[in-house]
Formats: C-alpha cells, sequence, structure tokens
C-alpha cells in the first residue's frame, strides 16, 4: 500500500467515524491566528458591508488538512462551493462544511464570504481548523460587517 493510499483511507476512517474531521483537537480550545502558530497559519479576515461580498484568506505552511466551519450567523456565510487553493487538494471531502487534505504542502486557500442586505453590522467568528507543522490547530478568525 502507498504511503498516500495508506493516509487517504485512515483520514477517510477519521471522518466516518466522525472523529473530528481532518483535525481532531477540542474544538472549545482554539487558539488565535495571531498567537505563536501565526509563522504556520495567516489568516486575512474580510471586513464587508451588508449587501457585499469579501475574501477569507488562508495560508498554510506544510498543511495537510483543512476544514472552515460555516458562520452561525442567517444573513452572514461562507460560499464553500466556490473555494480556491492555490494547489489542488489531494482529497476533498463533501461534508458540511467541506474538507481538504494534502500532502503536507504550502497552500493558500480563498473563500467568500456573503453579507446580505439585511445582514446585521458586528463581529462574526469563524473557525478553521488546520493540520499545519504536524499539528492540528484550531483557530478563530472574525469577520465584520460594517
Amino acid at each position: 500500500m502507498t504511503s498516500r493510499t495508506a493516509f487517504l483511507a485512515v483520514a477517510g476512517c477519521l471522518l466516518l467515524a466522525g472523529c473530528g474531521g481532518v483535525i481532531g483537537d477540542d474544538p472549545r480550545e482554539t487558539e488565535s491566528a495571531s498567537d505563536e502558530y501565526q509563522t504556520a497559519l495567516t489568516v486575512d479576515a474580510p471586513t464587508i458591508s451588508p449587501g457585499e461580498t469579501g475574501t477569507l484568506t488562508i495560508e498554510m505552511r506544510h498543511t495537510t488538512g483543512l476544514t472552515v466551519d460555516r458562520i452561525r450567523a442567517e444573513n452572514v456565510s461562507i460560499d464553500h462551493g466556490d473555494v480556491a487553493h492555490s494547489r489542488p487538494p489531494s482529497v476533498t471531502w463533501l461534508s458540511l462544511p467541506p474538507s481538504w487534505g494534502w500532502e503536507s504542502t504550502n497552500v493558500t486557500t480563498e473563500l467568500p464570504v456573503v453579507a446580505t442586505e439585511n445582514a446585521s453590522r458586528g463581529a462574526y467568528n469563524v473557525t478553521i481548523h488546520a493540520g499545519v507543522d504536524g499539528e492540528g490547530r484550531n483557530y478563530t478568525a472574525v469577520v465584520t460587517v460594517d
């Protein structure tokens, strides 16, 4: 069995078992993207107005996986279907939200963030689960609607 096949088999089993997707850290233990892990993960969260679309940009070093949770708001959302990766993932899990996996590479991912005309002004947390530098990490980014 090749290492790629073994990686995909293990990752698929973890997802099917409900063990937290690609990462596996406790989602209650989040790190800020501005902390000590910033060198492995950089997040640029947009500030948008109601009726606008912005871009959530995630740069990762030595990444093996990424999941970006949905924003828990009625009128502010992430369009996971229009994702752009600088390198195509080795595998995509079509869960809600989707997860992407790589064989340890540097990747920039861009996701559209949409605020409807009725969106309330405020800060909206987005949890990012990333496998970077050989460790699973959870990060919280803040999308602002002003």
